[in-house]
């Protein structure tokens, strides 16, 4: 009953405790891996500065992503991310895109242009604690051309795409 109790107390303290959304202060080193069929892993270092007095796992998320407003696909997380309390560091992120049907013939369209209109939407779960919360994301960016590199995804197509 004591365990309970303790139990029960923990999750009211934590389910009232005030939540800073974690911020992404930067992206970088972009890495694809190898197209196979229609799946890639993606890889990329994340400033992410978590203001909170408690240290966030993400553990899971699963988001639909398109850019310029043509869908491209889904992305999993492949491993999870332990964001350190009252803290800006850079992470690792390791990711899992499925890649939409079609895509093939865009890629070219988006290629050419010189900002991109980035969105995801979907669902993610994180824990604080070992208690954990699924949550939705609607994350919308504006991207430079500059800021990519595209070169190294459109020589995977160019065996593909003829």
């Amino acid at each position: 009953m004591k365990c309970l109790f303790m139990v029960l107390m923990a999750v009211g303290v934590l389910s009232s405790c005030d939540f800073d959304e974690p911020e992404i202060n930067g992206l970088s080193n972009f890495k694809l891996g190898k197209l196979e069929g229609k799946n890639i892993d993606v890889s990329f270092d994340a400033q992410i500065l978590n203001d909170n007095t408690y240290n966030i796992k993400i553990k899971s998320g699963k988001l639909n992503v398109s850019a310029n407003g043509i869908d491209l696909g889904v992305i999993d997380l492949s491993q999870k991310i332990k964001l350190i309390k009252k803290s800006e560091n850079k992470y690792q992120v390791f990711l899992k895109a499925t890649l939409a049907d079609g895509i093939l013939l865009k890629i070219p369209r988006l290629a050419t242009a010189s900002t991109y209109d980035l969105r995801m939407e979907g669902t993610a779960r994180a824990s604080v604690m070992g208690i954990g919360k699924s949550f939705k994301v609607d994350e919308k960016r504006k991207l430079m051309k500059d800021n990519l590199k595209l070169e190294e995804l459109l020589e995977q197509f160019k065996g593909v795409v003829k």
